[in-house]
């Protein structure tokens, strides 16, 4: 008895508004046809200059070998460098500091099916950390833009849904505030050999629509 008599309240309280108010869901399910992988290459050493040349020279020679397979240049970008120092026993004034260099890039894979081919070259020359790898889609917003519409014609359905079993007709729309939210897969990668697949990627929209009464 409660249940229903908070129903007829809140729907006594929207036609007063003169409004009704709900939210719509709509979702869109694709196969991915990006990867982008985030990487990382340490490298320590008692003296500093070697400890950053040793760096430069591996990640050279990893984009060198990214290029010849096809990766574009624009699609490897440097997120992060940092060079620092360790020490076995910060309490010991003579205990030797090892210095530490990591870079850390990005790369955009476009050609997805050989991604763990891509993976495996990685880590024979040099590369220490694999941080993520998450799939997506181009041309997203076309994707966004079909859900979106899903989601305002479910939004539709419940207004009229609600308003039906009142006797009354939706009108025009008033307010549209809307959210994308991409789930976007993301794997982690452990030092052996690689075996990463792309799964479904979904595009979820969630509008919140404002619509008219017409009594």
């Amino acid at each position: 008895m409660k249940k229903i008599l908070m129903f007829i309240i809140i729907i006594s309280n929207v036609i007063f508004a003169g409004t009704i108010k709900v939210t719509g869901i709509g979702k869109i399910n694709t196969k991915p046809n990006i990867a982008n992988i985030s990487l990382g290459v340490m490298t320590e050493n008692e003296d500093v200059s070697k400890a950053i040349k040793e760096n430069t020279g591996k990640v050279s020679k990893i984009i060198s070998k990214l290029l010849e397979l096809g990766i574009k240049e624009k699609n490897i970008n440097t997120s992060n460098y940092s060079l620092y120092y360790d020490k076995e026993d910060y309490n010991d004034k003579d205990s030797k500091k090892i210095y530490k260099v990591n870079n850390s890039l990005n790369i955009e894979i476009e050609n997805i099916e050989r991604i763990g081919e891509i993976i495996d070259l990685l880590v024979k020359n040099g590369v220490n950390n694999i941080w993520n790898i998450s799939f997506g889609v181009k041309n997203r917003e076309k994707f966004e833009e079909k859900a979106k519409i899903i989601a305002l014609k479910n939004a539709e359905e419940k207004a009229k849904k609600i308003l039906e079993s009142q006797d009354l007709k939706l009108g025009k729309i008033k307010n549209i505030s809307e959210n994308i939210d991409p789930n976007i897969p993301r794997y982690s990668y452990e030092m052996n050999r690689s075996a990463v697949a792309a799964n479904n990627y979904t595009i979820i929209s969630s509008v919140f629509v404002e619509y008219e009464i017409s009594y």
